[in-house]
């Protein structure tokens, strides 16, 4: 995903980077000043990564027999 190509995330290691690449959104939101603008940007980036890992622990592979 990080050839800059706009596209669906298709791998496990997709929606990894994207829940790694969240996780550093949430480290700057946390550099805004306090109030309700640094609060619900810091609820929306969270959504978007619990989105995110509920999507990988789905795609998990069951074990095989």
């Amino acid at each position: 995903m990080s050839d800059g190509v706009m596209r669906e995330p298709d791998s496990r290691a997709d929606i990894r980077e994207l829940i790694d690449l969240l996780a550093k959104l949430i480290d700057t939101a946390k550099q805004l000043p306090p109030g309700s603008e640094r609060a619900q940007a810091i609820e929306e980036i969270l959504g978007y990564q619990r989105r995110l890992s509920a999507l990988l622990n789905r795609s998990t592979p069951a074990p095989s027999k």
